[in-house]
């Protein structure tokens, strides 16, 4: 840029000098010849827009999106640093997506089952769960009257099913947005400076699952996933349904025992 406007700086004591060779000038035509000039060498100086300067133009495009996505890449979390990424379905961050829908609105999560970064625990606690319930089955089952029996199977059935689909239901993983999405308000949006994208305000980002999950409340090792909204009424049932089922094994026991 300097170097362009000293070639105009130049040019323009050129064509005074010869302008006072030829004899005096207007005043007029002088000062409006002077204005020209000054007016060229100012337009020089600023020279044509530099590659740095079109980059950023195109960085603050692209930091502006209309859509958000699902697409979180592998990472680190600080419990479950020590879990792989299982081998089957889609990575979502450190969750495993299974069993893709086949119709899906716009923003909808698109899976119908989502295993956490801590999915062998899932495959732990059922064998815990399932293998405790028979162990006690077999304990018992000689001893009290077949009704018994039933109730402590469907409570030892319940329990599992309640963990499995807390286990495996969609917590509340919302989505990514790598700029700032026109179709939410901005009261909506929030940035994540660690992250470097935008997600939604009433989303709270997971170390463990490495995505934003709506209502995140916490990290259960035993299920092997993060407890939040979209399966904190599993979570309860699960939870009521184990002191129940242990309550009333502990007085089954109990009374067999004394009789």
């Amino acid at each position: 840029k300097a170097t362009v406007s000293v070639l105009y700086w130049e040019e323009v004591q050129n064509k005074k000098k010869g302008g006072a060779a030829g004899g005096e000038m207007d005043p007029a035509t002088a000062a409006m010849q002077t204005m020209e000039e000054e007016l060229e060498i100012m337009v020089a100086s600023r020279g044509t827009p530099t590659e740095d300067e079109d980059d950023d133009e195109d960085e603050k495009q692209d930091r502006v999106c209309s859509n958000g996505d699902y697409d979180f890449e592998w990472g680190v979390g600080n419990m479950t640093k020590c879990v792989g990424r299982a081998p089957f379905g889609t990575s979502i961050g450190r969750m495993t997506a299974c069993f893709r829908k086949k119709k899906v609105k716009d923003g909808e999560f698109p899976f119908l089952c989502v295993a956490g970064p801590c999915w062998p625990m899932i495959i732990f606690t059922s064998l815990l769960i399932l293998g405790v319930g028979f162990a006690l089955f077999t304990l018992i089952r000689t001893k009290v009257a077949m009704p018994f029996l039933v109730i402590h199977i469907a409570l030892v059935l319940i329990t599992f099913a309640s963990f499995i689909a807390t286990s495996l239901s969609n917590p509340g993983i919302g989505l990514r947005y790598p700029g700032i999405p026109t179709n939410l308000p901005a009261s909506g949006v929030k940035f994540n400076s660690q992250q470097n994208l935008y997600m939604q305000s009433d989303h709270e980002w997971c170390e463990e699952c490495l995505v934003p999950i709506l209502d995140n409340d916490h990290f259960c090792p035993w299920t092997g996933t993060t407890i939040a909204s979209g399966n904190m009424t599993f979570f309860c049932t699960f939870l009521c349904m184990l002191c129940t089922t242990l309550c009333y094994t502990i007085i089954i026991v109990m009374l067999t025992s004394s009789a």
